[in-house]
């Protein structure tokens, strides 16, 4: 009991030696150096996370590209289309061109099913399941014979986006597609505007995303153009999307 209170009352002598600043200010810094260590950790993982959002939207523009500069104007990153000409193709009575159309989309549908399932269900990475099918879709369609049927020819296209589309969902904590333009651009304009109205900051990060993600997919696009068109290489051209899937399956084991 003695060597208790003599314990404490060294304790107590030591820290009443100790000046009060040093006291405080030990602990301070350790917070601060775990605040500071967390802040570099998130940031680092944020900006991982945008350069494979924007490398998904450079291959999300040049496949939506691929699909129409090589497949007879088809666009085979959405359905929207396709359903407008089923329709016309129902009320002419072409039913083997209404068949093949609505295949599409059962195709893009399933794969939005399958890729929404895969994280509910299991354990499994769904962006690695997403790169294990696209690398080898990218590889098949160069060898496609040139007068397949155009929607057939497509139905991988349409798989695979749909399937990158439900995968990889944004950046950032943003919810951003890499396969379409027309609500990026709705949210980079409106982002910027209301940052310039109020000057929260919040609005031009969320602006600066979308708009990296539209300059990322419309390069893809340009890159297609100049790869199918100008330098002559059409459906080959898809082996190019090879090179960035590879180093966003890289990216994604860094962050897994």
């Amino acid at each position: 009991m003695e060597t208790e209170i003599k314990g404490e009352t060294q304790k107590e002598a030591q820290q009443k030696m100790t000046p009060k600043s040093e006291q405080k200010s030990e602990p301070k810094a350790e917070q601060l150096k775990v605040l500071v260590e967390e802040e570099k950790k998130e940031s680092i993982w944020m900006r991982l996370d945008l350069w494979m959002h924007c490398l998904m939207a450079l291959v999300g523009g040049f496949m939506g590209a691929y699909a129409i500069f090589n497949r007879f104007d088809i666009f085979g990153s959405a359905v929207t289309g396709n359903l407008i000409h089923l329709v016309m193709d129902l009320e002419d009575a072409k039913m083997l061109s209404v068949l093949i159309r609505l295949g599409s989309v059962v195709v893009f549908a399933l794969a939005v099913a399958i890729a929404t399932l895969i994280p509910a269900r299991t354990s499994w990475n769904v962006r690695k399941i997403c790169l294990y099918i696209e690398i080898p879709v990218c590889i098949l369609l160069a060898f496609f014979p040139a007068d397949m049927n155009g929607m057939l020819s497509l139905y991988p296209v349409f798989f695979i986006m749909a399937f990158q589309w439900t995968s990889f969902t944004g950046a950032c904590g943003y919810v951003c597609s890499t396969i379409f333009s027309t609500n990026n651009l709705k949210q980079t304009v409106s982002s910027f505007c209301l940052y310039w109205n109020s000057g929260d900051p919040k609005y031009k990060e969320k602006g600066t995303i979308f708009g990296l993600t539209l300059l990322a997919f419309h390069t893809g696009i340009a890159i297609s153009y100049a790869t199918s068109k100008m330098l002559g290489l059409g459906l080959k051209s898809s082996l190019l999307c090879v090179i960035p899937l590879a180093i966003v399956y890289v990216l994604v084991e860094k962050q897994s």
